[in-house]
């Protein structure tokens, strides 16, 4: 009687331990539906014993880590922040789910100590008209900041012509803008640069323009030139004063003398100095002073020939005196043209 006593106890502690054991597995196995195994990675998030919505968490965390850097002119840098987006991770497909249903919960006793690595696709999603007001508070769109691009061009200085280099600027479109961050931010980049993306708004003429260096190097040969005619008691001068105001663009943009505009100053220089048949106070070795009348003495400029001189002159940007070319000559060249020396007959 006492041996099967006995018995009957040891069967029951037997049974028991069993019915534990079989608890403890089932209730492990139970666990692991909805827990991942100790161990578990998914995309380098460590989601060991973690329920499905804690691995969404640990997920959304992690895409708030996101950061998009623009850069630009001027030394401009920004960060926009995922969470300055409004990002949200999206897990349409179910894929941490799917994930969980494949650990086989039965058999966790097999993957005790193991460590296992899963890549799931992150799907997020973000505000794009948050992007507007992003872009709007730039500080590269702040007043004061914008400034607009320039052509380069031709100045005239006090040694001659030079080009004026261009302004870069640092003008967009924010409309534009706003698309290339949305762009980048689609691709998961994490840096924009402004002007690679070319979302600048360039100069048209820059000043390696060829077109533009040739027209200041001909400009600067064509005014290089400084002509004198000395009167003696007076000069006139063509110098780049007064030979830019020569200068004609022709349609090709090359620049020439005006041979009409140099004609007329040879013909306004010989109107001012001849002498030729005008009439002339003289004073007389008596001391009276006396008007005579012209007659065919004095000094009459050739002015076709003093023309084409002057013209050939400037082309070759000659610095010299030049005579004019004369149809008729005197005995002096100032203004009294007589002279010292000459011969006093009195009738």
């Amino acid at each position: 009687m006492k041996g099967n006593t006995k018995k009957k106890i040891i069967l029951g502690v037997v049974i028991g331990f069993f019915v534990i054991v079989i608890g403890v597995y089932l209730g492990i196995a139970y666990y692991f539906t909805k827990h991942f195994y100790g161990g578990t990675m998914i995309n380098g998030l460590d989601c060991g014993n973690a329920t499905i919505a804690q691995v969404e968490d640990k997920i959304q965390e992690s895409i708030l880590v996101y950061n998009l850097t623009l850069k630009g002119r001027d030394n401009f840098e920004e960060v926009i922040t995922a969470e300055q987006l409004g990002f949200q991770y999206t897990d349409e497909e179910k894929e941490v789910e799917k994930l969980l249903k494949a650990q086989e919960p039965f058999l966790w006793f097999l993957n005790m100590g193991k460590q296992e690595k899963y890549e799931t696709s992150v799907n997020t999603s973000y505000d794009k008209e948050l992007v507007s007001s992003l872009v709007k508070n730039l500080k590269c769109f702040q007043d004061g900041n914008m400034v607009e691009p320039k052509d380069a061009y031709i100045e005239e200085t006090a040694t001659g012509f030079e080009i004026v280099p261009e302004v870069m600027g640092n003008t967009m479109d924010q409309e534009q803008v706003k698309q290339a961050i949305i762009d980048a931010v689609d691709n998961h980049k994490t840096e924009l640069s402004f002007e690679e993306a070319g979302l600048y708004k360039d100069p048209e003429v820059y000043s390696s323009n060829e077109k533009m260096v040739t027209q200041v190097q001909e400009l600067n040969r064509l005014t290089q030139a400084e002509i004198t005619f000395d009167f003696v008691d007076r000069k006139l001068v063509a110098d780049r004063g007064q030979i830019r105001e020569w200068l004609v663009e022709g349609e090709n943009g090359e620049y020439s003398i005006d041979e009409d505009k140099v004609r007329q100053f040879v013909n306004k220089m010989a109107a001012e100095t001849d002498t030729f048949g005008l009439t002339r106070e003289f004073k007389t070795s008596k001391g009276d002073t006396i008007t005579l009348e012209g007659g065919d003495y004095g000094w009459a400029t050739d002015v076709d020939a003093t023309t084409e001189n002057l013209l050939e002159a400037l082309r070759e940007g000659k610095v010299e005196t030049m005579e004019p070319v004369y149809v008729y000559t005197a005995m002096d060249r100032s203004s009294n043209d007589i002279g010292e020396t000459y011969v006093e007959v009195s009738i």
